[in-house]
């Protein structure tokens, strides 16, 4: 996990309804507010960042959605 430990979050997505293409799309993304490392394991893609900016305690929701929204989107 990136080191960060004030803002540091983790997420999993199932990749019963995810793919690790939506995902890669969305760190790509959110590059800019963010450090990411992911990790594609068993049934489960598994992202952990740290923010680099503290304000951003929203981010791990939104990036969530975004990833949701790639998949809607068709481009997952």
């Amino acid at each position: 996990m990136p080191s960060d430990e004030a803002t540091a979050w983790r997420l999993l997505f199932d990749k019963r309804v995810y793919n690790l293409r939506a995902v890669r799309k969305a760190v790509k993304a959110f590059g800019h507010l963010a450090r990411f490392q992911v990790r594609s394991s068993g049934n489960f893609i598994e992202v952990s960042g740290a923010g680099k900016n503290a304000r951003v305690c929203s981010l791990p929701d939104e990036f969530a959605n975004y990833v949701l929204g790639v998949l809607c989107q068709g481009g997952g």
